[in-house]
């Protein structure tokens, strides 16, 4: 008896681990996406941001409706469009040859805001003994994290102070 209701409950199970069916199917866009100051942010049921309205406003022009599903880091959003879980991801870092990447919509330039009186730094190595501060979470944390291990240096204190 067993052995059958698994037969039977298997092919149901297979199909929900795979590919999610196309947006037109059910009217929705289905989207990875990951908080982030300013570009998506959820409190409650109030969602805001850059990529929240671009992506909505995506969708309706498809005629969809737009579902979010927020992931965790960058390896999140990777898994979650090379598994088929999800249309398409909003901020994936570029470098999966598994996948394919729209023409950027936006580039953001690394900024060093310091006071006034303090000229530079003119390079990465001025950085070195300093504490740089970035929002938690934002593309430019995640830059910061890479850093350390692209250049080899261990930092002088965390890797980023994050507020």
């Amino acid at each position: 008896m067993l052995l059958r209701l698994l037969c039977c409950l298997l092919p149901l199970w297979l199909s929900a681990c795979g590919r999610i069916d196309p947006p037109e199917a059910d009217g929705r866009l289905v989207v990875a996406i990951r908080e982030a100051p300013a570009f998506f942010q959820s409190e409650g049921d109030s969602v805001s941001g850059f990529e929240h309205d671009l992506v909505t406003a995506f969708a309706h022009s498809l005629g969809l409706k737009a579902h979010f599903i927020k992931a965790a880091d960058p390896y999140e959003l990777n898994d979650l469009a090379v598994a088929g879980r999800v249309h398409l991801a909003a901020s994936m870092p570029i470098g999966n040859s598994h996948l394919q990447y729209s023409i950027p919509i936006r580039t953001v330039g690394q900024w060093i805001v310091g006071h006034s009186d303090v000229l530079g730094p003119e390079t990465l190595d001025d950085l070195a003994g300093q504490t740089v501060e970035v929002p938690a979470g934002s593309p430019l944390a995640d830059s910061l994290r890479g850093l350390n291990e692209n250049r080899g240096r261990p930092w002088s204190k965390s890797p980023a102070s994050m507020k």
